[in-house]
């Protein structure tokens, strides 16, 4: 148990935590040629996804000779207007 962070006369409170596995998602897009290849690493912004930020980095010119990677924040919630699941870190 860990120590109590408030003690008063009424109550004491006491910070605990909880070891809980999550699953992460990335995307990768192999590149044309023969390794070793270099990597371009991408991550979102708020409430958007790992396909978002996908589409960003195939935009950039030369990345079909590279190992393109877009890692997804853990963070998912629901996009009010659209319902689709998003992320933020």
């Amino acid at each position: 148990m860990d120590k109590p962070l408030l003690r008063d006369q009424k109550s004491t409170v006491i910070e605990e935590t909880v070891v809980t596995p999550t699953h992460g998602r990335y995307l990768v897009v192999p590149p044309v040629g023969v390794d070793p290849v270099p990597m371009l690493v991408g991550f979102h912004g708020y409430a958007e996804s790992s396909d978002v930020q996908l589409s960003r980095l195939r935009a950039i010119e030369g990345c079909e000779r590279w190992l393109v990677v877009s890692i997804q924040a853990l963070n998912r919630f629901y996009q009010r207007r659209t319902e689709e699941v998003v992320a933020s870190w």
